[in-house]
């Protein structure tokens, strides 16, 4: 049974077809078709099937399984391994409509081949190009336009459901074709018309690259939707771990992501200056990205690639603002007036001597807090012991040979760090009173020191 009567309600839409006028040029020109030499050119084993709909022209069969006809007239559209469609449909208004690529040559605008983007992004791969309707004549072109955009600026896509192998979307001809329409859902009547074109070729589908943060050891930094804040991960005791969490997915299965690629680019630059991230590179499946230090304070755009078995790929970015660190520091004196970096006093101080620490922004050497912020408490400890209040100068009488000082800060934002310094007493020597004592007088045997001096008068002898 044809799929004409098998769909009563659509030869209404035929009948009702806005232009009888065309409808009976299709016809005629359908008569030249069954007497066309491409008849007898149509393909078998194909793996496109089912019908479309024009309202002027009624069905187009994209196989002869479609009609119960293949003994007689073999024909069908196919999808080749490099996504080529070849082969040909059939009208019984219009005859054969060609998607063989030698057909096509001359179509109006590129590309011209009629093909399917088998990488499929978001699971829609995209058709693309031109179909022919062989029995053009008499003014008429016969070209079908596979999507595009239509004369008000609009898109009218055409594509394959990766996940369902059904085509979805339309088709444009000028004149006598008007739109052809692929599938009933695209124009919400498959309760009373189930048609639509569908293929059996196996889509390998393209992952969906997809990120989050994950800020939770990350004192005073920010994660949400928006907004992504991270600090340099240097400060001690409390560094910042801040993580950029893969959320990719895969429709063919999580294991089909065979990598995971890393870069970062200063905000609003040109995308040739991606470069990986220091700590993140390439890694193999679904892998997360730790932010390391090596990552200067700055606002970045992060890009997450991933790539499945097939080789097709998917993208997602997201920017990032990475703050700089609090970093502890101050300087020493002897005097309380010149100040000088701490670290060569080691060894150097004598005991008993008074030495000074300020942390002031007015020193070479002071400590920073982290962007936006400002230092809230100081900590100095000499030895352990905590040294007067939150100030920014204490100072401590070296009575010890070994000896610490240390400095702990704080900022409004919650961020800590430390600095400490060896600073151990010179050694100075130790005088110590020590009783002599004088040994008794050797006892002297006179014959055996005659004898002695003797023995060696002979030898020298």
């Amino acid at each position: 049974m044809g799929p004409r009567r098998r769909e009563a309600s659509l030869q209404m839409e035929l009948k009702n077809s806005r232009s009888r006028v065309l409808f009976l040029v299709s016809v005629l020109l359908a008569v030249v078709c069954v007497l066309s030499p491409y008849y007898a050119l149509a393909k078998s084993g194909d793996n496109v099937s089912g019908f479309a709909w024009s309202e002027n022209i009624g069905w187009v069969s994209s196989n002869c399984t479609d009609t119960a006809t293949c003994g007689t007239s073999d024909y069908g559209i196919n999808i080749g391994a490099g996504g080529k469609l070849s082969g040909y449909a059939w009208s019984e208004n219009i005859g054969w409509i060609t998607f063989n690529e030698d057909d096509l040559t001359g179509c109006p605008t590129a590309p011209c081949v009629a093909s399917v983007d088998l990488g499929c992004p978001a699971g829609q791969c995209t058709v693309s190009g031109w179909a022919r309707v062989l029995a053009n004549g008499g003014g008429w072109d016969g070209w079908i336009k596979l999507g595009g955009i239509a004369d008000d600026g609009s898109p009218y896509p055409l594509y394959i459901d990766s996940a369902t192998g059904e085509f979805r979307g339309w088709a444009w001809s000028d004149q006598v074709l008007g739109w052809l329409s692929f599938n009933c859902l695209d124009r919400a009547i498959c309760g009373t018309s189930n048609y639509k074109l569908k293929t059996t070729l196996g889509f390998a589908r393209s992952p969906i690259a997809a990120m989050a943060c994950d800020g939770g050891q990350c004192a005073g930094g920010t994660c949400n939707a928006t907004t992504w804040i991270s600090y340099r991960p240097v400060a001690d005791p409390t560094p910042c771990i801040y993580r950029i969490v893969n959320k990719s997915t895969d429709p063919d299965g999580a294991s089909d992501i065979v990598r995971s690629e890393w870069v970062y680019k200063v905000q609003g630059s040109d995308d040739s200056t991606y470069q990986a991230i220091s700590g993140c590179p390439s890694f193999n499946g679904i892998s997360d990205c730790t932010l390391q230090s090596g990552v200067a304070a700055g606002n970045y755009t992060i890009k997450l690639t991933v790539k499945d078995a097939a080789g097709n790929s998917s993208s997602a970015t997201h920017d990032i603002t990475i703050k700089a660190e609090v970093a502890a520091g101050f300087m020493c004196s002897l005097d309380n007036i010149n100040w000088r970096d701490c670290g060569p006093l080691s060894g150097k101080i004598a005991k008993n001597t008074t030495i000074y620490f300020k942390d002031d922004p007015s020193l070479t050497i002071h400590s920073v807090a982290s962007d936006g912020e400002s230092i809230t408490t100081r900590e100095w400890t000499w030895n352990g012991v905590v040294l007067g209040g939150n100030s920014g100068s204490v100072s401590t009488t070296v009575v010890g040979k070994i000896n610490k000082i240390r400095l702990n800060v704080t900022d409004s934002a919650g961020r800590s760090d430390y600095l400490e310094y060896d600073l151990n007493a010179k050694s100075i020597p130790d005088w110590e009173e020590v009783t002599k004592v004088v040994p008794e007088p050797k006892k002297t045997n006179l014959i055996g020191f005659l004898l002695e001096r003797f023995v060696a008068g002979v030898y020298r002898f």
